[in-house]
């Protein structure tokens, strides 16, 4: 099984790929969100990756954290097929809920993939650069 040889956490059944006369046009990956069971402190050594492993069956959220489409077959309803497939296995698999994050709020076509599923704004993070200083 291919689970087996993956990370832990990996679900076979949320690893998604659409093909297109055999060739592969667009995928989702959704994680359990180990969020959820992770150590408070963050820190994972020396014994938070037990806390995780022991955890992971209370996991009730998945994270979507890789959907991607070829430009040429964007447009066509293959991001929402794929939100909507991960949206119906995730429930399927007995998660309550989920999350789609860290996409572009410019992103038109991700952001309309994630609202045709009933996907809401949470939150919104800006990210803020510094002026470069010339070198002296």
């Amino acid at each position: 099984k291919a689970s087996e040889d993956a990370l832990p956490i990996l679900r076979e059944e949320l690893v998604l790929f659409v093909e297109v006369h055999g060739r592969p046009v667009g995928f989702a990956l959704t994680l359990p969100d180990v969020n959820e069971v992770a150590p408070r402190n963050g820190r994972l050594f020396p014994f938070g990756w037990a806390r995780v492993a022991v955890g992971m069956r209370r996991v009730r959220h998945a994270r979507l954290v890789l959907l991607g489409v070829l430009p040429a077959y964007r447009k066509r309803g293959i991001e929402a097929l794929l939100c909507m497939e991960t949206a119906l296995r995730a429930r399927a698999l007995g998660f309550a809920g989920g999350e789609a994050s860290w996409t572009l709020e410019d992103n038109v076509l991700i952001n309309r993939a994630i609202e045709s599923m009933g996907g809401v704004r949470d939150r919104t993070w800006r990210l803020y650069a510094l002026p470069r200083v010339p070198a002296a």
